[in-house]
């Protein structure tokens, strides 16, 4: 099947899956309502607002004459329901909520308003006056909020770039200058943000499965406020982007600050015309999900299924145009270095495999076998359980972080941290609901709560008394590591592994399924504790053999 017949398959049968989240009673009291667990379940005490973003997938496939879905009187009455939803759910102030009640989130409300204006642009002869009213109010009341509040909990890229989208679509629905004055603050802000090296901060670290929802954002803008200077950061941006496609289809990882391993379509597609990187990209990532080895909006849960489904929808009648790029990729060389030391990251590749180490995460390595185009090891560092069954990773992430970078050796020392570990419970959820009913209606304490809790929940704790030294040798034909772990306090411990994916914080974006991962799985690297004990030391080497015919594509390890 054609690239674009089977990523339109799996865009149809997302939009079904969308179509079923929704509450289609008419008379219901959540009747539009996205957020199945709430209306259906009811396992959750508020509605998500982000959920709602769902219109605009709808309502673009009710305008186009290929899908299943054009013209349909149900999908209308769904975009119409979904519509007049929001402006049920919307506080006073404009905004929009999203993790709890009250929360009058900057975020969810920068992702809502483009989707909101743009499906009721695209069904408005289908809108009666009052609809159209209540939709203008509400993304006025959006907008205002955006252009009075910021984001104060970590400064997140793809999160701006949504704002000033949603403020350039309000600008151009509304003609407010306003709005017009505050996109262009953000952008401005986002090309003074931007690394030399090309990408832009998720939580201070470089994320290149997110960076690409931030190049949908801002190509968007760039087509509609065409810019030089956004122009040349958007190239820079996937300039960068490109060392991160691998040769299995999949992207990102363990190595990124967030960890995730999505992609955003639309902005690769945008570019590909006048970009032969981004072309190569939407190429090779957009045949890897219609195949199925990377997750896309068939795969992804509710949390993500809307923008996924956007931008897929979007990228689709762009994929032609885009045409087939002779440019190539990283991955698909036979030689390649590239060291992006502000980021931590660092690619080395021969004829025969494809590497990713994150020194900043600790020396996470990410091993691709050249033929077949295959994962051979996704090393995300060690986990140590402790006695009282808290753990600490070498999978902390410092940007800063000291390192020896050549050619054909890369070298650090990082010590354990704790890992956060903070879940819901009965008692938990009790005492936020207070907060959230009492002291966080005010948005200057719900921001100082989220600081803490994206400090609680994104970065490390405390270091133990636990180091690893790695070296990582790039032979011709083999990767290997050797790594030193040393235990000077004798630290009491009940297990101590590595060597498998994992993520060390709390990233509900992280952690997909790729079908290109099945059957790569291996078994976790296991510390002899008892020498750890007695020695204070342990060395333990892994070796990559990636040569091709070799029968043996698992990583092996040898304990000394």
């Amino acid at each position: 099947m054609h690239t674009a017949d089977a990523l339109g398959a799996q865009v149809e049968a997302a939009a079904a899956r969308a179509l079923g989240e929704q509450d289609a009673n008419p008379h219901s009291a959540t009747a539009g309502c996205f957020d199945r667990r709430y209306w259906a379940w009811k396992l959750v005490d508020f509605p998500e607002a982000t959920f709602q973003r769902l219109v605009l997938p709808l309502a673009t496939l009710y305008r186009d004459p290929a899908s299943r879905y054009h013209g349909q009187p149900e999908v209308l009455a769904a975009v119409r329901a979904g519509l007049a939803y929001v402006t049920r759910i919307q506080h006073g102030n404009g905004s929009f909520d999203q993790a709890f009640p009250f929360e009058q989130s900057y975020g969810a409300t920068a992702f809502l308003l483009s989707p909101i204006l743009e499906a009721a642009r695209l069904v408005d002869e289908h809108l009666t006056p009052a609809e159209r009213a209540a939709i203008e109010g509400t993304g006025r009341r959006a907008a205002e909020f955006l252009c009075g509040h910021e984001e104060r909990h970590g400064v997140i890229a793809n999160h701006l770039a949504g704002a000033a989208w949603s403020l350039v679509v309000a600008a151009d629905r509304f003609r407010e200058p306003r709005y017009e004055e505050a996109a262009s603050r953000l952008v401005a802000f986002l090309l003074e943000r931007q690394s030399p090296e090309g990408w832009w901060p998720e939580y201070d670290g470089a994320d290149p499965g997110y960076q690409t929802l931030c190049v949908d954002y801002l190509s968007a803008i760039a087509e509609r406020r065409p810019s030089e200077a956004l122009a040349r950061a958007l190239d820079r941006a996937v300039e960068f982007l490109q060392w991160f496609v691998h040769p299995d289809g999949t992207f990102g990882g363990v190595y990124g600050s967030r960890r995730t391993s999505l992609v955003y379509l639309a902005g690769l597609a945008r570019l590909a015309p006048r970009s032969a990187p981004a072309a190569a990209m939407c190429r090779a990532l957009a045949a890897a999900m219609a195949r199925g080895d990377l997750a896309g909006p068939a795969s992804v849960d509710a949390g993500n299924l809307a923008p996924m489904l956007t931008s897929t929808a979007m990228a689709l009648p762009l994929l032609a145009a885009a045409g087939a790029s002779d440019a190539s990729l990283p991955c698909e060389r036979t030689e390649v270095v590239a060291d992006f030391t502000s980021a931590g990251l660092h690619i080395r590749g021969t004829a025969h495999y494809y590497a990713v180490c994150g020194v900043a995460n600790g020396g996470t390595l990410t091993v691709f076998a050249g033929e077949p185009r295959r994962l051979v090891l996704d090393d995300g560092g060690y986990v140590a359980e402790m006695e009282d069954g808290a753990r600490a990773s070498t999978q902390a992430t410092r940007r800063e972080q000291p390192a020896t970078v050549e050619q054909e050796r890369i070298e650090l020392t990082v010590p354990f941290v704790r890992m956060p570990s903070a879940l819901p419970t009965p008692g938990r959820f009790v005492a936020l609901r207070l907060l959230n009913l009492t002291l966080m209606r005010s948005i200057a304490a719900g921001n100082w709560v989220k600081r803490r809790l994206v400090g609680l929940l994104m970065a490390g704790g405390d270091e133990v008394a636990l180091t690893l030294t790695r070296r990582i040798t790039f032979g011709a034909e083999a990767v290997e590591v050797t790594d030193r772990i040393e235990s000077p306090g004798n630290l009491a411990l009940r297990a101590l592994t590595g060597g498998q994916p994992f993520s060390s914080i709390h990233m509900a974006s992280a952690g997909y399924f790729h079908g290109a991962r099945l059957g790569t799985a291996r078994p976790a690297t296991v510390v002899d504790l008892e020498r750890l004990s007695r020695e204070g030391v342990v060395e333990l080497t892994t070796r990559v053999d990636v040569v091709p015919g070799t029968e043996n594509r698992s990583p092996t390890a040898d304990s000394r």
